[in-house]
Protein backbone atom coordinates (compact mmCIF):
# COMPACT_ATOMS: atom_id res chain seq x y z
CA UNK A 1 0.00 0.00 0.00
CA UNK A 2 1.17 3.43 -1.04
CA UNK A 3 0.41 7.13 1.03
CA UNK A 4 1.89 9.26 2.71
CA UNK A 5 3.28 7.59 6.12
CA UNK A 6 2.30 8.91 9.07
CA UNK A 7 2.24 8.33 13.60
CA UNK A 8 5.12 6.28 15.01
CA UNK A 9 6.62 5.30 11.70
CA UNK A 10 6.63 8.89 10.63
CA UNK A 11 8.16 9.67 14.07
CA UNK A 12 10.91 7.22 13.51
CA UNK A 13 12.41 8.75 10.30
CA UNK A 14 11.76 12.25 11.40
CA UNK A 15 13.53 12.02 14.53
CA UNK A 16 15.79 9.22 13.40
CA UNK A 17 14.70 6.46 16.05
CA UNK A 18 16.02 3.22 16.46
CA UNK A 19 12.37 2.17 16.73
CA UNK A 20 11.05 -1.09 15.66
CA UNK A 21 9.12 -1.24 12.47
CA UNK A 22 5.50 -1.22 12.83
CA UNK A 23 3.67 -4.37 12.21
CA UNK A 24 1.11 -2.04 10.06
CA UNK A 25 2.58 1.28 9.03
CA UNK A 26 0.09 3.96 9.31
CA UNK A 27 -0.40 5.61 6.18
CA UNK A 28 -2.52 8.77 4.45
CA UNK A 29 -4.83 6.09 2.04
CA UNK A 30 -8.25 7.31 -0.43
CA UNK A 31 -10.88 5.44 2.26
CA UNK A 32 -13.40 7.10 4.82
CA UNK A 33 -12.80 5.86 7.54
CA UNK A 34 -9.18 4.39 9.53
CA UNK A 35 -9.13 0.86 8.37
CA UNK A 36 -6.52 -1.91 9.14
CA UNK A 37 -5.24 -3.54 5.92
CA UNK A 38 -3.17 -6.59 5.74
CA UNK A 39 0.02 -4.64 5.57
CA UNK A 40 -0.80 -0.66 6.43
CA UNK A 41 -2.97 1.10 8.77
CA UNK A 42 -5.20 2.83 5.98
CA UNK A 43 -6.34 6.78 6.92
CA UNK A 44 -8.40 9.42 4.98
CA UNK A 45 -6.98 12.44 4.73
CA UNK A 46 -9.14 13.91 7.04
CA UNK A 47 -7.88 11.98 9.94
CA UNK A 48 -4.70 12.55 9.80
CA UNK A 49 -1.86 15.00 10.95
CA UNK A 50 -1.89 18.09 8.95
CA UNK A 51 1.76 19.17 9.16
CA UNK A 52 4.61 17.93 10.46
CA UNK A 53 4.52 18.39 13.78
CA UNK A 54 6.07 15.15 15.57
CA UNK A 55 3.57 16.15 18.51
CA UNK A 56 0.60 15.83 16.22
CA UNK A 57 1.76 12.76 14.97
CA UNK A 58 2.61 11.25 18.21
CA UNK A 59 -0.89 11.92 19.38
CA UNK A 60 -2.66 10.81 16.38
CA UNK A 61 -0.51 7.16 16.66
CA UNK A 62 -1.88 6.42 20.43
CA UNK A 63 -5.07 7.36 19.36
CA UNK A 64 -5.55 5.26 16.25
CA UNK A 65 -2.03 2.69 16.29
CA UNK A 66 -2.36 2.31 20.60
CA UNK A 67 0.50 2.51 22.72
CA UNK A 68 3.85 1.59 21.21
CA UNK A 69 5.84 1.77 24.33
CA UNK A 70 9.31 1.78 22.35
CA UNK A 71 8.54 4.00 19.43
CA UNK A 72 6.42 6.46 21.97
CA UNK A 73 9.36 6.64 24.19
CA UNK A 74 12.59 6.92 21.69
CA UNK A 75 10.40 9.85 19.85
CA UNK A 76 9.38 11.33 23.14
CA UNK A 77 13.39 11.06 24.01
CA UNK A 78 13.63 13.79 20.46
CA UNK A 79 10.50 15.97 21.87
CA UNK A 80 11.27 19.61 22.83
CA UNK A 81 9.09 20.02 26.38
CA UNK A 82 8.11 23.42 25.32
CA UNK A 83 6.11 21.86 22.76
CA UNK A 84 4.50 19.00 25.14
CA UNK A 85 3.96 21.92 27.35
CA UNK A 86 1.89 24.05 25.44
CA UNK A 87 -0.31 21.68 24.02
CA UNK A 88 -0.92 20.45 27.72
CA UNK A 89 -1.93 23.90 28.71
CA UNK A 90 -4.01 24.25 25.85
CA UNK A 91 -6.03 20.82 27.08
CA UNK A 92 -5.21 19.68 30.63
CA UNK A 93 -8.19 17.29 30.40
CA UNK A 94 -6.76 15.59 27.31
CA UNK A 95 -6.63 11.53 27.74
CA UNK A 96 -3.62 11.28 24.99
CA UNK A 97 -1.84 14.54 26.31
CA UNK A 98 -2.11 13.09 30.13
CA UNK A 99 -0.63 9.54 28.58
CA UNK A 100 1.95 11.28 26.75
CA UNK A 101 3.20 12.83 30.18
CA UNK A 102 2.79 10.17 32.60
CA UNK A 103 5.73 8.14 32.32
CA UNK A 104 6.35 8.40 28.88
CA UNK A 105 7.83 11.89 28.69
CA UNK A 106 9.57 11.85 32.43
CA UNK A 107 10.39 7.92 31.43
CA UNK A 108 12.08 8.90 28.44
CA UNK A 109 13.78 12.01 29.35
CA UNK A 110 14.54 11.35 33.42
CA UNK A 111 12.81 14.29 34.85
CA UNK A 112 9.97 15.54 35.57
CA UNK A 113 7.80 18.36 33.56
CA UNK A 114 7.16 21.63 35.81
CA UNK A 115 4.94 24.72 36.22
CA UNK A 116 1.91 22.99 34.22
CA UNK A 117 -1.74 23.85 34.83
CA UNK A 118 -2.99 20.58 37.06
CA UNK A 119 -4.62 17.72 34.97
CA UNK A 120 -8.26 17.14 34.65
CA UNK A 121 -10.79 14.57 33.49
CA UNK A 122 -11.49 11.23 34.42
CA UNK A 123 -8.88 8.75 35.17
CA UNK A 124 -7.76 6.78 32.24
CA UNK A 125 -5.41 3.35 31.69
CA UNK A 126 -1.97 3.70 30.21
CA UNK A 127 -2.65 0.52 28.34
CA UNK A 128 -6.24 -0.22 26.92
CA UNK A 129 -6.77 -3.40 28.74
CA UNK A 130 -8.92 -4.47 25.70
CA UNK A 131 -5.62 -4.90 23.84
CA UNK A 132 -2.64 -5.88 26.26
CA UNK A 133 -2.55 -7.62 29.42
CA UNK A 134 -2.33 -5.92 31.74
CA UNK A 135 -1.14 -5.63 35.93
CA UNK A 136 -2.42 -4.25 38.93
CA UNK A 137 -2.89 -0.57 38.56
CA UNK A 138 -1.06 2.34 40.36
CA UNK A 139 -2.66 5.76 40.34
CA UNK A 140 -0.94 8.74 39.48
CA UNK A 141 -3.12 11.86 41.03
CA UNK A 142 -0.53 14.07 39.74
CA UNK A 143 -1.72 13.21 35.44
CA UNK A 144 -5.09 11.63 36.40
CA UNK A 145 -3.37 8.19 34.23
CA UNK A 146 -3.55 4.73 35.66
CA UNK A 147 -0.39 2.27 35.19
CA UNK A 148 -1.41 -0.92 34.17
CA UNK A 149 1.21 -2.20 32.48
CA UNK A 150 2.94 -5.46 33.82
CA UNK A 151 6.30 -4.90 35.79
CA UNK A 152 7.38 -0.74 36.88
CA UNK A 153 7.47 1.90 34.29
CA UNK A 154 10.86 1.85 34.06
CA UNK A 155 10.72 -2.08 32.77
CA UNK A 156 7.21 -3.01 31.21
CA UNK A 157 7.50 -5.71 28.55
CA UNK A 158 5.19 -4.81 25.50
CA UNK A 159 4.43 -6.94 22.32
Amino acid sequence: MRGKLIGYEFLKDLLGTSAFPMDRPARVSSVTKVTPMTDALAVPSTVAPVGDAPLEHLHFALKHEGLQLQAAILALKKMSSKDIAQAFENSPGSAYLRQIYYHLWELANGKPLEGLPTATGAYTPLFDPEKFVTGPTHRDARWRVDFNGLGSPGYCPTP
